[in-house]
């Protein structure tokens, strides 16, 4: 039976050995709250002596982590990224592996339109990215600019950039197709000018 991960000051240590790959290198991909739980659970792991001189968030995690760097990886359209959010959350379908799922129907229990929860969501994501900004910009930190954008637009030019921000060699590279499918569909074309023009209206 599993542990409660926030309980268990094991876990996060599990974690980085096996998710480190043979050249040293751990990464993860945190949302906002995440990465405030993250910080908690290091603070929980100092003896008290080190709580009481207990230094930012920032330096806890660069002792935790050395050579710690940033990558911020944004979107540029709020509202499609508030679409994909908010279908996910419905379905519980986080991604689609394009090896077993190649229609573009989408699946079973899709939930209909709803614009107070996209626009909810559409709030909560630029909530979220001001956060991150204003974190950057208090410690000084300078992450990697991506945008979901230039990710499916360039995937290997990006994963070069990347490699190149981490000081790894990029030489040879080759990257197999990907196995995870968009899941924006025709639906979430129709629902983005939908929302578009429900936020016209009311501004109208």
């Amino acid at each position: 039976m599993l542990g409660n991960a926030k309980e268990d000051e094991g876990y996060l240590d599990r974690v980085v050995t096996a998710a480190t790959t043979p050249n040293g290198v751990f990464g993860a991909k945190v949302h906002w709250g995440h990465f405030l739980n993250l910080l908690a659970k290091i603070e929980r792991g100092l003896s008290s002596a080190e709580r009481r001189v207990s230094a930012p968030g920032c330096k806890l995690l660069q002792a935790r982590f050395p050579g710690l760097r940033y990558i911020r990886l944004t979107r540029r359209n709020k509202v499609a990224r508030a679409i994909s959010h908010y279908r996910a959350q419905k379905t519980g379908r986080w991604q689609v592996d394009a090896r077993w799922v190649t229609d573009d129907t989408g699946g079973e229990g899709e939930p209909p339109f709803d614009f107070d929860a996209i626009d909810a969501l559409v709030r909560s994501g630029e909530a979220e990215d001001a956060r991150w900004r204003q974190f950057f910009d208090e410690h000084g930190i300078s992450p990697l600019e991506l945008t979901h954008e230039e990710v499916v637009r360039d995937i290997e030019g990006t994963v070069r950039r990347v490699l190149g921000f981490l000081g790894l060699p990029a030489e040879g590279i080759e990257l197999p197709p990907p196995s995870l499918r968009q899941q924006a569909d025709h639906k979430s074309r129709e629902w983005e000018p939908r929302y578009r023009q429900m936020c016209a209206e009311d501004n109208g």
